[in-house]
Parts: structure tokens; C-alpha cells; sequence
């Protein structure tokens, strides 16, 4: 089951962290050539409908590019240039985007303006890509697994020994795979003192003292603070900056010269400034330099690079990448209990066929999107120099309208209701946590806090409810043992077990 951007990446700032326009002169296709796809459908659920099937089309007002007699056709972009305008209209100040179709780039272009001065976006105009770097610094890692200088099975102080917890907890229970599977146990919300350390060796050796939530493995959790030490270990294993490292087994491979994970590069090169809500005004590179940033939400890329971006996840194959690589990355490896779904390496994958694998990106001025159906050849990428305009609304309708319109079934989850109530414990973030049934739904009451809040049902066994601090809104989700029955309630702020 598919999450938007803003859902995925709610507190995204802990990685490190308008007007609208015409089109104009910025949008020409005079370059595009067309291509002929394998007649084909992708497939996403509508989030929340219990209704059974849905389709692509249903849920975006789309549809198929195949003729009425099943033939091939040539690409169009038609649709996905009103989708361009559409977000201008609505006030993004810019936006990157890049289509993949039948394996070839068919659109690369950039839109409307990158800063405050008017300065208009082209192909090479870098915008932050947010959490869609968490691919790079997946596939970074898995290039150097090939390389034969490690294995995802090791223990994450064999490669970084200044890697360690708190006392009673055991630092080599944490495994490389599952810090690109995001169940590692490491938290994203301290309540703890936290020392943020400029690079990546800094981040982790200033802070011993921090617990595991869960045990290794037991749930998925996503952490950038796991992905951000991903990219240590990376870095690392290629003996010199984690930039370097993926610039080498990623960037160059892919194709995305101009493409960059360090801030002070990006800030060399034409880039977008973003108009932030977070900030209260535009932001930059400048803003966003730091290597403890760089692995989790730190890559900067134009539509050009986005083109050999898209494209190496829409055919599974780059030059220089171990034949199933890519694909593996795009496996289901780590559920995620959200419907048909799971985590793979750096990448959701929605279950069904075909299958569909996307990530978004959020963070202070730029929001990102992802959506490839690799068996398809298709795939979409669209970055915006805002944070007030989800791009992934036009992602997910400009892959039902090219990709198709296929079913998607509704699996339930492997989960008891009438087990969620009950009491659970998080020493380390959240407290006691009891949850009661009511006449109305769940109530959860937040003991050591002295607050009771309404859960309010998302999807499945995912609810949303005030934290009962800062009374931010925060998912939490019932995790399931093997027999179906709740053992813990998971969320970004905390992880609690059953009592």
C-alpha cells in the first residue's frame, strides 16, 4: 500500500535536517523521439478504500496509452506536460521531472523558476532529492557487497567499531541489511540529549549512549538515522568519503553527471533554491551541507540526471552493476504490514501484478517522488522546489494514465483486530501506552504523560494520533506476531512492546 511522500517522511528534518509559472521555452520536446511499449498495467491501491479491487484508473483519473485493439502505441506527452501546468497553476515555483517509457527516456525537462529572483529552471537545474537518496545509498552499499568487501549478514562494528550503544545492548546484533531495510532498532525521535555531528563518523561516535527500540529485525521502523549510518559503513568500506563512494557506484554508472551528493558541489552548479515553510523563506545548498546529511536525503540532481536515474530502476540494469542487483533492491525484502506491501533496499514495493516500487522525499523547500514498474520499462521522477505541493499526486496519476490500468488486490492484514487493545511499553520515548476499545474505536492513553488521545484508523492496522508531547501528529501501527496477534505499536516516535 502506497504513502505519499509527507507520510513516509514525516520528521524528515532529522536527516540533517510560490508564484507559479508558464511553461514557456523551458518545456520543449523538440528532442523526444517516441517509443512502443509492451501493451501492460501498473497497479497501486487507493489508501484506506476496504472495498476490494481498485485500479490505477479508478483511484487517478487516468488511463492506458495502449490502443482499443491491444496494439502498441507511441508515447504522448500530453498528459504528463498537464500535470506540469497543473503544479505551476498551483504555485510551484519549479519543478524537475523525468519519464521512462518502454526503457528509454522519453521526457527529461525542467519548469518554471528556481529562485525568488525568477531564475527559470532547465535540465540541469539541481534540486534536492530528500529521501529518494536513500536508493543511492542502498545500491552504494550493495555495489560494494558484489565488490566482495562485504557481506549484508555483517555486524555493523565489524565495518565501524565507533559504532556502539548503551550499556545492555549489543551493537553487533545490528546487521548491514537491516539498516537498508529500515528495522535496525535505531529511532528517529530521541528524547535524549543528541549530539549532530558534521560527518558521518562524527554523528555516531559523539553518541554512545543511545538504546535500540526493538530488537534488530523484529519490525519495520523507518529511520534516517540507520540509513545515515548506512552510508558510514559505505564510506567507509570505499576508504574515503561517502560522496566519493556513491559517485562511483552510482552516479557515474547511472549516468547522472551532473548529479551530486555534497552540498558545497551543488551549491557550484545551477541549482533550485527552495521556497520553504519550514524556514520561512528560500533555502539551498548552502543550508543543507553537512556529510551526516548526505546518505539519508543529501543527493542534488536536474532532470538530465533524473532521466538515467529512472532509467536504471524502469530495465533493473545500469553499466557496471552486477546482472540482479538492481532487482534486488527492488524485491520485497522487509514487510511492512501496509496491505500487499514491503520494503526493499532503499525502495517500497507495492505487492501485485505487476509490482510498483517508489519512495518519496520531503524536507525544508523541496519535495521528491519516485514511482517505476520495472516490469513495464516505466517509471516517473518529479522534484519540486517547494514544500507546499506533494509531487506524488501527479507521479501516481502520470503512472496510472501511461502504465495502465491493471487491478490491484486487496490483501488483508495478517493481523487480529480484536488484538490490538491492551497495554504496551516503550521505556525509552513514549512510556506506558494502553489501548482501550470505545464505542467510537481505540483510545490510546499515554501514561507517564497524563494524555489520552483518539486513534484514528489510516489504513489496515495503522492509526494517527497527537504525540502527547508536542501534540504533533504521528502514525502508529500494530505489529503483528506470527500468529496474527499485536506484539508491538511501532511508529517514528517510538517503538512500545506488549506488556
Amino acid at each position: 500500500m502506497r504513502r505519499t511522500c509527507s507520510t513516509i517522511l514525516l520528521l524528515a528534518a532529522l536527516a540533517g535536517c510560490g508564484t507559479g509559472s508558464s511553461r514557456g521555452d523551458s518545456g520543449s520536446l523538440d528532442s523526444l523521439g517516441p517509443t512502443s511499449p509492451t501493451s501492460g498495467s501498473g497497479t497501486e491501491d487507493d489508501a484506506g478504500d476496504d472495498s476490494g479491487d481498485t485500479t490505477l484508473a479508478d483511484a487517478e483519473d487516468g488511463g492506458t496509452t495502449a490502443a482499443d485493439d491491444g496494439s502498441q502505441v507511441d508515447f504522448d506527452p500530453a498528459f504528463a506536460l498537464a500535470q506540469v501546468d497543473a503544479a505551476l497553476a498551483a504555485g510551484v515555483p519549479g519543478l524537475a521531472i523525468a519519464i521512462v517509457y518502454d526503457g528509454e527516456v522519453v521526457l527529461a525537462e525542467g519548469f518554471g523558476v528556481a529562485d525568488e529572483g525568477g531564475t527559470a529552471v532547465d535540465a540541469t537545474t539541481l534540486f534536492n532529492l530528500a529521501s529518494v537518496t536513500k536508493v543511492v545509498t542502498a545500491l552504494t552499499v550493495l555495489s560494494e557487497r558484489d565488490a566482495g568487501l562485504v557481506s549484508l549478514d555483517t555486524p555493523v562494528p565489524q565495518v565501524v567499531p565507533q559504532f556502539v550503544l548503551r550499556d545492555g545492548f549489543d551493537a553487533n546484533a545490528v546487521q548491514i541489511r537491516h539498516l537498508l531495510t529500515h528495522s535496525a532498532g535505531l529511532g528517529d525521535w530521541p528524547t535524549e540529549p543528541y549530539v549532530y555531528g558534521n560527518t558521518l563518523l562524527e554523528e555516531f561516535a559523539a553518541n554512545p549512549n543511545q538504546p535500540l527500540w526493538f530488537p534488530p529485525g523484529a519490525v519495520f521502523d523507518y529511520s534516517n538515522r540507520g540509513y545515515t549510518l548506512a552510508g558510514l559503513v559505505a564510506a567507509t568500506l570505499h576508504g574515503g568519503s561517502f560522496a566519493d563512494a556513491a559517485q562511483a557506484r552510482v552516479l557515474a554508472p547511472f549516468g547522472m553527471d551532473g548529479a551530486t551528493l555534497d552540498a558545497a558541489i551543488a551549491g557550484t552548479r545551477t541549482h533550485a533554491r527552495g521556497e520553504s515553510s519550514w524556514d520561512g523563506g528560500w533555502v539551498g545548498p548552502a543550508d543543507y551541507v553537512g556529510e551526516s546529511y548526505q546518505p539519508s536525503a543529501g543527493l542534488w540532481a536536474g532532470a538530465d540526471d533524473l532521466g538515467g536515474f529512472v532509467r536504471a530502476f524502469a530495465t533493473a540494469s545500469a553499466p557496471g552493476f552486477a546482472a540482479g542487483t538492481i532487482a534486488e533492491a527492488e524485491s520485497p525484502i522487509q514487510p511492512t504490514h501496509e496491505g500487499p506491501g514491503a520494503y526493499g533496499y532503499g525502495l517500497f514495493v507495492d505487492g501485485g501484478e505487476p509490482a510498483v516500487v517508489y519512495h518519496g522525499g520531503s524536507t525544508g523547500g523541496y519535495l521528491a517522488d519516485l514511482e517505476v514498474v520495472p516490469s513495464l520499462g516505466f517509471g516517473v521522477a518529479i522534484v519540486v522546489n517547494t514544500d507546499a505541493w506533494d509531487p506524488s499526486q501527479a507521479g501516481w496519476a502520470i503512472l496510472a494514465h501511461y502504465a495502465g490500468s491493471g487491478t490491484y488486490p486487496q490483501d488483508p492484514d495478517p493481523i487480529d483486530p480484536a488484538s490490538f487493545p491492551g497495554s504496551y511499553d516503550d521505556p525509552w520515548q513514549l512510556g506506558r501506552i494502553d489501548v482501550t476499545a470505545t464505542d467510537t474505536g481505540l483510545s490510546a492513553s499515554f501514561a507517564d504523560f497524563g494524555t489520552t488521545v483518539a486513534l484514528e484508523p489510516l489504513w489496515g492496522a495503522s492509526f494517527s494520533c497527537a504525540h502527547p508531547v508536542t501534540g504533533d501528529p504521528i502514525d502508529l501501527m500494530f505489529w503483528p506476531d506470527a500468529d496474527g496477534q499485536a506484539v508491538y505499536l511501532v511508529s517514528r516516535a517510538g517503538v512500545a512492546a506488549r506488556m
